[in-house]
């Protein structure tokens, strides 16, 4: 009977705590890792490329996040670690939108782009590098909505009600990429959209596999298929891309998510997502 209450309460109680726990521990992390590959690169410049030593940066820190969440999911909720919404029971529909909204919303934001002349594809480069492209990316969405929906909004919600849980997750979703290179207030705002997206998405379904799926193709298809930067990071791309005019409209060099463009598909999205009925 002990045994089973222990597993069944949380080492910490209050759900707020838990969550700012673990983002403080993800903090720490993030900053370690990329300082020490950053001194690396700095000590020894001819021995990795600046992409390379970036792609290990993103990787390790990507997968140390899924081991610091395991572990609190495990030792400080007591909860089993799929139960965090990994769950396959919803994979289908559920996955499959999230991943075609992606899409489709990316593809939209370029096309629109290119209509509007601030956009032109000038060269198609297949090369192996946008396999590894694709693995980094799926590790960060799976990674990111791991620590800041699965965990951080879930336990949130424990304590406030699910629209404050929700608008903080986003602050706090969008306050770790405030340190992306040449990041626009636009850039801003829409990363805090992005971050209500993907809640909104988990808050409705309570599986986490639509706003990975849909985190990754928004990742993947606006930067190593459609050229643009991913909040600022270069990526090796399969489509030549050249911008021009109004940063505000293309993005500039932050890429797709510092344009208004961007702004508008992001709060037509929420807008539907936040009526499940219309897409489920």
């Amino acid at each position: 009977m002990a045994l089973r209450n222990r597993q069944r309460h949380p080492l910490i109680k209050q759900g707020w705590i838990r969550a700012l726990l673990l983002f403080a521990v993800f903090l720490v992390v993030a900053i370690s890792v990329g300082l020490i590959f950053g001194l690396y690169a700095a000590v020894k410049p001819g021995s990795t490329g600046i992409g390379m030593n970036a792609m290990l940066t993103i990787a390790t820190s990507s997968a140390l996040s899924i081991v610091i969440v395991f572990l609190f999911r495990t030792y400080i909720d007591r909860r089993s670690f799929t139960s965090i919404g990994l769950s396959f029971a919803h994979f289908y529909p559920g996955g499959l939108i999230g991943f075609l909204s992606g899409l489709f919303l990316v593809c939209m934001g370029g096309l629109i782009i290119y209509l509007m002349g601030g956009l032109q594809w000038t060269d198609i480069l297949f090369t192996n590098d946008i396999f590894s492209s694709m693995s980094i990316m799926l590790l960060v969405a799976f990674s990111e909505e791991l620590v800041f929906r699965g965990y951080i909004l879930r336990n949130l919600m424990k304590s406030f009600n699910p629209w404050l849980s929700l608008a903080i997750s986003a602050f706090l979703f969008a306050l770790v990429h405030i340190m992306n290179p040449g990041i626009p207030v636009v850039g801003v705002i829409n990363i805090v959209l992005g971050g209500l997206v993907l809640g909104i998405t988990f808050m409705n379904t309570r599986n986490l596999w639509m706003p990975v799926l849909f985190h990754f193709s928004w990742n993947f298809f606006q930067g190593p298929v459609l050229g643009f930067p991913v909040s600022g990071l270069a990526f090796r791309t399969i489509l030549s891309t050249t911008l021009s005019g109004n940063d505000l409209i293309t993005g500039g060099s932050f890429g797709f998510e510092g344009s208004v463009i961007c702004t508008v598909l992001l709060l037509v999205a929420f807008l539907i997502f936040l009526f499940p009925k219309s897409w489920v």
